[in-house]
C-alpha cells in the first residue's frame, strides 16, 4: 500500500488525497493518512498543504510533494532555456536589469558575448562565475550543481510556494 501511494505522489507532484483515493479506490482515508504519514516521516514527501474542502464541509483535503521534484537534469533544462532567450535579448541592461543565471547577481552586460559562456550548461553567465568554473576546473574540484544556481534556487522557491 505504502509503495502504490509512494508511486503515485511521485508521478503526480501536487497530488491530492482525492486524487489519490481516486487512483487507489481500495484504499480507506485511514490507510491513506497513515501511508502519506509514513511517507513524510522517512524524508520522501516535502511539503503537506491542508485545505478545507469545499465539496464537503468539514473535510480537509491534503496536497502532497515529493521531496526531490527537482533534480539536476531539470535545472539544467530550466537554464538552458534561459539560454535560448539570452540569444533573443533586446533591449539595455537599464530596461530589465540582467541577473546571472549563476549567482543571481546584476551583472551581466550587453551584448551576451561581453559574458562568460558557462562550463556546465549552454548559457551565459556573469564573468565572475566564469572565472570561478575556469578556477574550479583547473584546480579539479567538482562544479557547483546546477541546483545550488541562483536561477535554480528562485524557481524551486516559487514551486515551493504553489506559485
Amino acid at each position: 500500500m505504502i509503495a502504490e501511494v509512494r508511486s503515485h505522489v511521485i508521478d503526480n507532484p501536487g497530488a491530492t488525497a482525492h486524487d489519490i483515493m481516486n487512483a487507489h479506490p481500495g484504499l480507506n482515508p485511514a490507510n491513506l493518512t497513515s501511508a502519506l504519514r509514513n511517507l513524510y516521516r522517512k524524508g520522501e514527501l516535502e511539503r503537506i498543504k491542508v485545505s478545507r474542502c469545499p465539496e464537503s464541509p468539514g473535510m480537509s483535503v491534503y496536497a502532497y510533494w515529493p521531496a526531490k521534484v527537482w533534480d539536476e537534469a531539470r535545472a539544467k533544462a530550466l537554464v538552458e532555456s534561459h539560454g535560448v532567450s539570452q540569444s533573443r535579448f533586446e533591449g539595455t541592461v537599464e530596461d530589465w536589469g540582467l541577473p546571472c543565471p549563476r549567482c543571481g547577481h546584476d551583472r551581466m552586460q550587453l551584448p551576451m558575448v561581453l559574458n562568460a559562456l558557462s562550463r556546465r550548461a549552454h548559457v551565459y553567465v556573469c564573468k565572475e562565475c566564469g572565472m570561478d568554473e575556469a578556477m574550479r576546473d583547473m584546480a579539479k574540484e567538482p562544479p557547483l550543481p546546477i541546483m545550488e544556481w541562483g536561477m535554480t534556487w528562485g524557481f524551486m522557491a516559487c514551486d515551493e510556494e504553489g506559485n
